[in-house]
């Protein structure tokens, strides 16, 4: 018993500082390139004020005091735009009633948002479903 354990254990030391993940110990991981000024920029320039298309993905933000959710909208001509929406975001349904932020997005859901750009960043200011 006492053998397995120790062979258990010099096979876990092995593996754990074994070859880094992502290469060998002999090729290391090749570094990330340093992001331009142009490709670090959060949000393309819409022409605008309010943006129409469908829920592509959605990731929640922030904290539990301060939850956003960061919402990525499939246009019509193929561009998919990141919109910031707070807990503080006017969302209304197809019927028009008042709900939170979060109720019933979905992915392929058609929405309107209109929205303002803060520090490069598209703020969702209201967002209507349409169907």
């Amino acid at each position: 018993m006492k053998q397995a354990v120790v062979l258990l254990t010099i096979v876990v030391l092995a593996c754990c500082t074994g070859i880094p993940k992502g290469g060998t110990r002999d090729t290391p991981q090749a570094q990330a390139a340093p992001q331009t000024a142009a490709q670090a920029q959060a949000a393309p320039a819409l022409a605008g004020d309010t943006f129409t298309g469908t829920i592509v993905n959605g990731h929640m933000k922030g904290s539990m005091m301060s939850p956003r959710l960061l919402a990525d909208i499939g246009g019509a001509d193929g561009l998919t735009v990141s919109f910031m929406l707070r807990k503080s975001t006017a969302v209304t349904e197809v019927d028009g009633k008042s709900i939170s932020f979060m109720r019933n997005f979905k992915k392929g859901r058609k929405v309107e948002i209109k929205f303002v750009v803060k520090d490069g960043q598209n703020e969702a200011l209201a967002m209507r479903y349409l169907d």
